[in-house]
């Protein structure tokens, strides 16, 4: 998806739109706060008798600036620049903000824009470009290791697939073992989803493959046996 700073931060509903409608004088009065530095929506009259007579809620009700510590303007600034690519690291520096609260930002954001992704592309497919000649899967386990030594024993596997598109240019390949050379297609990467998975078994990778890469696409993979079982029909197994 395309993010264009500013803009889609100022117009997406759950950071710069309030989620209530405007209020009428009979109901809601916008008042400053001075000591949160924050306007709220203030209601002395009430439509209903049921309702508290003095009641106020913050306009960041309902967006991802609702009950920051941090100052507003510092947290849309740091929002900002976060979509600006800036490392946490410069975000602190220049924003002068602490490095825990430009975290949770980035948390924030990475939440919207997988809400907008489920929203606006549910029928995402891999493969749909007429480009795409195969789509590239791998896996990999990222943890840490104790003191720097040993190997990884816990850790999240991670399991990826990339769109490899033509781009009509060929290269000569020369197999090291045979001397024997070829000519080879190059590709370029295209689009690719990255999710998390308890483990690499063909019941746990199989619906992913179904669910977000096109029917009938060719899938690719290292020489990773266990792979050989996620086509069981293909005689010569999972390329």
């Amino acid at each position: 998806m395309e993010v264009r700073t500013g803009g889609w931060v100022i117009g997406h509903p759950a950071v710069g739109a309030s989620p209530y409608p405007t209020p009428t004088p009979n109901e809601m009065v916008l008042t400053f706060r001075a000591s949160k530095q924050q306007f709220y929506y203030r209601c002395r009259t009430p439509s209903s008798p049921r309702l508290h007579h003095d009641r106020q809620e913050s306009i960041t009700k309902g967006s991802m600036f609702y009950r920051k510590k941090a100052d507003i303007n510092r947290v849309y600034v740091a929002l900002l620049e976060y979509f600006k690519k800036a490392s946490i690291i410069s975000i602190v520096n220049s924003v002068r903000i602490s490095r825990p609260t430009v975290a949770q930002i980035a948390v924030d954001a990475q939440m919207l824009m997988h809400s907008d992704f489920v929203r606006y592309f549910g029928d995402y497919r891999l493969g749909n470009n007429e480009r795409c000649d195969h789509i590239q899967i791998d896996e990999s386990k990222f943890g840490k290791r104790k003191y720097n030594h040993g190997s990884r024993r816990e850790g999240v596997w991670v399991f990826g697939m990339v769109e490899a598109l033509r781009t009509g240019i060929t290269y000569t390949y020369t197999d090291p073992s045979t001397g024997i050379s070829q000519a080879r297609e190059k590709y370029t990467a295209g689009r690719r989803m990255l999710c998390a998975v308890p483990n690499r078994i063909s019941a746990t990778l199989l619906p992913i493959l179904y669910r977000f890469c096109k029917r009938g696409s060719v899938i690719r993979s290292d020489g990773w046996r266990a792979y050989a079982a996620l086509h069981p029909n293909d005689a010569y197994g999972v390329k």
